[in-house]
């Protein structure tokens, strides 16, 4: 360095100089020349020193700014692309469902094409293990529900309405749609996250190169799992919300177990009950559609199954909300 106002770029050493150091050589030499100082090399070669030129030649002379989009073009891009995304997600359900349906049609015609003991087993995985949280959720729904009931109600002088908007909550809809919401939470997100990690490990890929279709081995045991055991689930889930609202009703309204239920038989129909029933399996089979879709849906990372398991709930979740809503509107029409 002769003076302050003069750099030497010695490159004598230098037997190959790659794009990236030429252009941090060629930005050294930018900056300070906009100081006013002189920038000398040493040492090039032939090839280095068309390497320099290259980098000088096609680099950027300013900063780039991007522009900011348009609020409404921001808006119709944002509402366009969301609504692609849900139709093909729609597309993609529809599309497994109906594999679904016609595998659960052949497992009925062909029952060895389906493996029994795994039905049994997730029976047991995704049923009968969730009972004692079935229990202790609708139990609490139920005290809560007469509490508040009861609470408003006797302002009224109407107490026993309290009977009737348990009775009719609980069977018609929170009885289902609790336990619809703590499997897709406890068991859809379990399936998601099983089928997921086996994308992973690529045996999903050796089933199918064995000659094995996963559909009849991961994906329709587990549906049917959940079909035959989620109207046990939510009768459970029934007798467990109206009994605890028993409890609340004799505590605060003075209303013995007795004459509780034999009042509560008096203005139920049998229909409150079954449509209650006859939404279970419905139920069932969304949650272990999705929860087995996200999880063949996979990619083979650990995030990757972490994301779809996410997913497999909060689509579980809200499907099982809209089509339950979509019921009850149907029934509240048709009068039952």
């Amino acid at each position: 360095m002769p003076d302050a106002s003069t750099y030497l770029i010695d490159l004598s050493a230098v037997t190959y100089l790659g794009m990236a150091y030429a252009w941090e050589i060629n930005r050294f030499k930018k900056h300070h020349q906009e100081k006013k100082q002189t920038i000398t090399f040493k040492g090039t070669t032939q090839k280095s020193t068309k390497m320099l030129a290259l980098t000088t030649e096609y680099a950027p002379t300013e900063t780039y700014k991007q522009k900011q989009m348009p609020f409404v073009y921001f808006l119709f891009n944002t509402l366009g692309f969301h609504s692609v995304r849900l139709f093909y997600t729609f597309y993609e359900t529809l599309y497994f469902l109906g594999m679904c349906v016609v595998g659960l049609g052949r497992a009925l015609v062909h029952p060895r094409q389906i493996l029994l003991p795994n039905v049994l087993i997730y029976i047991d995985k995704a049923g009968i293990t969730a009972i004692p949280i079935i229990l202790l959720t609708s139990f609490v729904i139920g005290v809560v529900l007469s509490y508040e009931g009861a609470v408003q109600l006797t302002k009224f002088g109407a107490k026993l309405v309290t009977i009737n908007l348990l009775g009719y909550s609980i069977l018609r809809e929170a009885g289902v749609l609790v336990t619809a919401v703590v499997i897709a939470g406890r068991s859809g997100s379990a399936f998601a996250a099983e089928i997921g990690t086996m994308k992973v490990n690529e045996e999903v890929d050796a089933m199918k190169i064995m000659g094995i279709n996963p559909l009849y081995v991961l994906v329709i045991p587990r549906i049917m799992a959940l079909i035959i055991f989620m109207p046990v689930l939510t009768l459970i889930a029934d007798f467990m919300g109206l009994f605890g609202g028993a409890i609340i009703c004799y505590l605060v309204l003075d209303i013995n177990f007795q004459f509780f239920f034999l009042h509560l038989q008096s203005v139920m129909d049998p229909a409150s009950f079954w449509v209650g029933i006859a939404k279970a399996p419905l139920c069932g089979l969304i949650i272990g559609l999705i929860g087995c879709l996200e999880g063949l849906k996979v990619t083979h990372n650990a995030k990757s199954v972490g994301e779809h398991t996410t997913k497999s709930v909060v689509k579980a979740i809200f499907l099982v909300i809209i089509v339950n809503g979509i019921i009850s509107v149907l029934m509240s029409y048709l009068g039952i």
